[in-house]
């Protein structure tokens, strides 16, 4: 990539992506558009699919938040250079970037000044979240999931922390959270924005102002929900390859978790 990471374009995002897509033979699909009300730029949303006629799903999303660029780039280093060590036995449903205008803008709204991490009734019915609609009416077509995996950053720290849907998924959340303190310190014991992080540092909770984890898991549309949050202020390739790394390590536990289900 000639373009430094920190300054690419949703463009070169794109070319990119569709690049390594069809390089790889993953089918990529436009799944509707994002329209700037205040310049009538569109900005068309892809899904991207890797191992599509495996048994069990699992769905990741990046972007939601336009200057949390770790997640978008992270998807384009997971298919250029380890797509091979993903378990099989899985269909990855990838949304690589829900916020193009923000993401150009590196604002975390989008360029009509919404935040678009809200799956609701109101944004569901609403002229205003076109964005939200063409996921929520892509992802359904896959459901369910093992999983839904959430990538975000958290712009103002230099520690990791992470939210995790259910209970019943609390040892697992935890090992993602001891391996990513490996990495850099954990954000533990604290009060993140009205919720408290535990001595992993992970935030356990039922639902979530509605985001898009929460939301999914809420109507029960996938067994495992969770959220990464990188640290924004560190440098952006150790971001992204630390995402990338959580990535790999969560579905290499999932697939574990599966496989002495059925011992």
């Amino acid at each position: 990539m000639t373009v430094g990471e920190e300054y690419i374009s949703y463009e070169r995002f794109l070319w990119t992506l569709i690049t390594e897509a069809h390089q790889h033979k993953l089918p990529v699909e436009v799944i509707g558009h994002e329209t700037c009300k205040r310049t009538g730029i569109g900005y068309p949303l892809y899904r991207l699919v890797i191992h599509p006629d495996a048994p069990l799903s699992v769905c990741i999303v990046a972007g939601i938040h336009g200057n949390e660029i770790a997640g978008p780039l992270s998807v384009l280093r997971l298919i250029s250079a380890i797509l091979h060590e993903l378990p099989e036995q899985y269909r990855y449903v990838i949304y690589p970037m829900i916020n193009p205008s923000g993401f150009d803008l590196r604002e975390r709204f989008d360029s009509d000044r919404r935040d678009l991490n809200a799956i609701y009734h109101v944004t569901l019915h609403s002229d205003n979240y076109d964005e939200v609609q063409a996921f929520y009416q892509d992802v359904l077509k896959f459901t369910p999931f093992e999983a839904v995996i959430t990538l975000h950053e958290d712009s103002d720290l230099e520690r990791f922390y992470m939210y995790g849907l259910g209970k019943e998924n609390l040892d697992f959340y935890h090992a993602i959270c001891e391996f990513a303190s490996t990495l850099t310190p954990a954000w533990t014991e604290a009060d993140i924005y009205g919720s408290h992080s535990d001595e992993h540092g992970l935030v356990l909770t039922t639902a979530r102002d509605h985001a898009f984890d929460g939301a999914l898991y809420k109507k029960g549309l996938t067994k495992v929900a969770f959220t990464l949050e990188t640290p924004g202020k560190l440098n952006i390739h150790f971001r992204v390859n630390m995402m990338v790394q959580l990535v790999l390590l969560s579905m290499e536990m999932l697939n574990a978790k599966r496989r002495m289900a059925t011992v």
